[in-house]
């Protein structure tokens, strides 16, 4: 029963005339004698709403090469979860405000419109990138969670899904290198340096890595912050 009152009253008369109290069978009251002053006792029942939105949150999660991300799941610096976020109001009732979606590491500001009752949905994609900080301890989690509000007859309350958690482990990323201790002169710009990776976009080098001329020269390479 849905009503827009604070409450309701229903008031249930007892007679208590010929009443068998204890069981016994005998009668304890009868007319004219039953407890207190009147002939009757009320007892108040109150109506609340039974017709409310719900919550239901769905996250799809993969990484760039479109594999499902679960709990098991590792990363490094820089690589990304791709999340597919899906709220449904899976309720009796049309949400009457916004339905807001946060998360502690999603740069999320989602207001969705009010979700209509009966599996009214709303699809978000969002993206997370492995940092540094990760790495250090080990691994993250990721929550996400929707709500909104909803004024009822008992007055306003806050309307939640349950909270999505993704949690993965992180580790430095090992990135081979080949350094030669000298290299015969051609002519051209050299570096003994040489690697799989763009060595610029993992590690910082200082000093004279390049050169076309022949001569001795000196450069160190320090790993940046999740690479080893």
């Amino acid at each position: 029963m849905t009503t827009t009152e604070d409450n309701i009253n229903v008031y249930l008369k007892i007679n208590w005339d010929g009443m068998d109290i204890d069981g016994d069978g005998i009668q304890e009251y009868s007319a004219g004698s039953v407890p207190g002053t009147d002939d009757s006792r009320y007892v108040t029942i109150t109506v609340v709403d039974t017709s409310l939105p719900a919550l239901s949150l769905t996250v799809n999660a993969t990484d760039d090469s479109g594999n499902t991300v679960n709990s098991s799941s590792s990363f490094t610096i820089g690589e990304n979860i791709n999340l597919a976020i899906t709220t449904t109001n899976t309720g009796n009732a049309d949400c009457q405000d916004k339905v807001f979606t946060k998360s502690n590491k999603l740069n999320l500001d989602i207001a969705n419109d009010a979700l209509a009752q009966d599996t009214s949905t709303s699809t978000y994609n969002a993206k997370y990138t492995v940092t540094a900080d990760d790495i250090t301890a080990g691994s993250f989690t990721i929550d996400v969670y929707s709500f909104t509000k909803y004024t009822a007859s008992s007055g306003e309350m806050e309307v939640s899904s349950k909270t999505y958690k993704l949690t993965c482990a992180a580790a430095y990323a090992k990135r081979g290198i080949t350094v030669k201790d000298s290299l015969e002169y051609n002519g051209n710009q050299q570096t003994p340096i040489s690697s799989s990776y763009d060595v610029s976009s993992w590690a910082n080098i200082t000093g004279t890595y390049k050169a076309t001329n022949a001569g001795e020269y000196s450069f160190t390479i320090t790993p940046k912050s999740g690479y080893t």
